[in-house]
């Protein structure tokens, strides 16, 4: 009797080994991930921040937290959205859309449309409204290093037609994806 209760014993150790042993598996994996989470945060590739202003609705609203890749060099493409310096609150960043890159020439017509290289834009879809309410004819050719960036809420966003060309050095990084709330998480980022 003695017997057949060690071989129970060790029947039943053997299956509690054979169930957890995946669990250890899943649990080290999870370990690993996030070690590798943290790690890159405190190498300063990943950023977060809090959406505080409407200029970038509804793609971003206000609330919403966002991952920013802040790997360098940061060489964003057109129509990505970028987190860049506040130039009148350099503690402060913005989140805004890459519409200029460098050697472009931009303007913004009397009529309120913005023409990227003499080729009018207003049919991008990520806009609240293709045509602005500016009123006058604002033109810039962009440098090498040099970017236009704008809210998608164009009539309501401090962008590039307020302060100016943003330098690449002035970027923080590319905004990924946001994260927070759990019900708007998704990407922002074909990368």
């Amino acid at each position: 009797m003695f017997q057949q209760a060690n071989v129970r014993q060790n029947e039943e150790e053997t299956v509690a080994l054979r169930v957890s042993t995946p669990r250890r598996w899943i649990g080290l994996a999870l370990c690993v991930i996030l070690f590798s989470i943290l790690i890159a945060f405190a190498m300063g590739r990943f950023r977060t921040f809090r959406v505080t202003s409407a200029s970038m609705e509804p793609t971003v609203q206000i609330g919403d937290f966002l991952l920013v890749d802040s790997r360098t060099p940061i060489v964003p493409d057109r129509g990505d959205i970028v987190a860049v310096k506040n130039p009148d609150l350099p503690v402060e960043w913005l989140c805004k859309r890459v519409v200029g890159l460098p050697n472009d020439r931009i303007e913004i017509a009397r009529d309120g449309y913005l023409y990227i290289n003499g080729k009018n834009e207003s049919s991008v879809n990520y806009y609240v409204n293709g045509r602005m309410k500016r009123g006058q004819t604002l033109n810039f050719h962009l440098d090498p290093g040099q970017y236009f960036v704008m809210g998608d809420n164009r009539d309501n966003s401090f962008d590039s037609i307020d302060f100016g060309l943003v330098q690449q050095n002035g970027m923080l990084g590319i905004v990924r994806r946001i994260y927070w709330p759990p019900s708007r998480f998704h990407s922002l980022s074909d990368k």
